[in-house]
């Protein structure tokens, strides 16, 4: 049991969790980007998240469920994709240097699916190679992520985009992906080296692409803006500026998990539940909780709300994350009760997150 839940918890949350949030939202707020109805091909976005949504939990089941799950999945993951290529077309505008980044990574979730089914059907555990980690976290919600940050680039008052960088952020992420893709084929270091060396560039490209810390909190631009705004740009603004910081954390100890890994293996596991934890929770689940509570309710009501925005979830994360990584980073063993602890502290972040978003008026 214990080793079924190592191969499927990750997995759950992974692919389950943040690439269906991410599809799923991608599918309604593209759309936006581009003027595109959001009234057409709703029963077929509608049936491609269920069909990855729940092809992923399907995979837990043995065979030949499995099987059918990440078949499911895939062909879920594959229709969005699709349907995110017919949308953005070809980069155009101000904010191009988004364009292929969105498309990038909704191609790699279909081929991270069946690359991880692949493995998991082949008697492999996936998360095992440092390759389909690699893969499955520094492509598909890195890079849509990525590209959101440039689209929204405006959310944050007096930021300017510095278009030459923000090019550039495509092609690292291309090397990235196709580093970490040799190192699931081969299993070669070198590949799993090249991959985190590769996405520390694009970490750094984008920090100062979008100017990720430029934070704006007195001053005329500020007093001029109406209380719903000032309230929406001042939640906003912070908690991306922390999703930011875990960002930077991540891409090193990401590199610092290569770099250990033959020459200390009780040092590279710690730098690798420091890096998974840093980028999964540290900025992914932050830039979910700073984009949600302002985009959402007007993607699905119409309303702009603001009332009830609170900074309480984002605390409870943060203190669960940096509990759990400095915990690691100390040097100390794992602690079933710290991370018990923590998980709790996880879970209660997401409840009150989801209790906010339905009381904000």
């Amino acid at each position: 049991m214990f080793t079924a839940l190592v191969i499927h918890h990750p997995k759950l949350v992974l692919y389950g969790f943040v690439y269906t949030f991410i599809a799923s939202v991608a599918a309604i707020l593209v759309p936006r980007f581009r003027d595109f109805s959001p009234q057409k091909y709703v029963k077929t976005r509608q049936v491609s998240v269920s069909l990855l949504a729940g092809g992923v939990l399907m995979s837990v089941l043995g065979y030949p469920f499995n099987f059918l799950g990440f078949l499911l999945a895939c062909l879920g993951a594959l229709v969005l994709t699709f349907y995110t290529v017919k949308v953005v077309g070809r980069p155009r505008g101000y904010l191009a240097p988004a364009d292929p980044l969105i498309i990038l990574s909704m191609i790699l979730m279909p081929v991270t699916i069946a690359v991880h089914g692949w493995l998991e059907l082949s008697g492999f555990n996936p998360f095992s190679r440092e390759g389909i980690l690699q893969l499955g976290l520094y492509g598909a919600p890195a890079s849509m992520v990525f590209g959101i940050g440039i689209k929204t680039v405006r959310f944050r008052i007096d930021t300017l985009l510095r278009r030459g960088l923000s090019w550039m952020l495509t092609p690292t992420q291309l090397l990235t992906v196709f580093s970490a893709s040799a190192a699931v084929v081969t299993g070669n270091h070198l590949y799993e080296t090249l991959s985190s060396v590769f996405f520390l560039a694009s970490t750094v490209l984008w920090i100062f692409s979008v100017d990720a810390f430029h934070r704006v909190t007195s001053g005329v631009l500020v007093e001029r803006m109406a209380e719903r705004d000032k309230v929406r740009y001042l939640y906003f603004s912070m908690v991306f500026v922390i999703a930011s910081a875990w960002l930077i954390a991540a891409a090193l100890f990401g590199l610092l998990t290569q770099l250990t890994r033959e020459i200390h293996p009780m040092t590279w596991y710690l730098f690798r539940d420091s890096f998974i934890h840093s980028l999964t929770v540290g900025f992914i689940a932050n830039m979910i909780l700073a984009y949600s509570p302002i985009i959402l309710p007007s993607l699905f009501t119409g309303r702009i709300p603001y009332k009830g925005l609170s900074y309480v979830p984002a605390i409870l994360l943060n203190i669960g994350n940096v509990a759990r990584v400095g915990w690691f980073l100390s040097g100390a063993f794992p602690n079933v009760l710290l991370t018990a602890v923590v998980a709790i502290v996880y879970i209660a972040s997401i409840f009150l997150t989801l209790a906010m978003m339905h009381n904000l008026r």
